[in-house]
């Protein structure tokens, strides 16, 4: 992904995106990899995930259909076995520090 990936999301109306995603419950992980669920069908995937000791919560990243990218979406995460599990599209990729505060401080 990186810089190339976001400047082209934002040229194209209709292709995947990168959004950040806050779970509930807050600490549980999300596996990478796993598939984001809505309307009966997958519309993306979990591209990283770890446990935040700043925020005390999980973080994630995930690529979703641009349809399903806007903030406070909810979308479903398929997890091993019948369970799932909930997660929101948040409104920026930076969750930790989204102003840069800490960076620039």
């Amino acid at each position: 992904m990186g810089l190339p990936e976001l400047a082209w999301q934002r040229r194209e109306a209709d292709g995947p995106r990168l959004v950040g995603l806050r779970t509930t419950p807050a600490g549980v992980l999300p596996p990478e990899g796993s598939q984001l669920v809505a309307d009966g069908q997958i519309r993306g995937r979990v591209t990283s995930s770890r446990l935040s000791p700043a925020l005390g919560r999980v973080v994630a990243l995930a690529q979703v259909d641009a349809a399903y990218a806007e903030p406070g979406r909810e979308l479903t995460v398929r997890l091993d076995g019948a369970e799932s599990l909930r997660v929101v599209v948040t409104a920026g990729l930076a969750q930790v520090d989204p102003e840069g505060v800490r960076l620039r401080g």
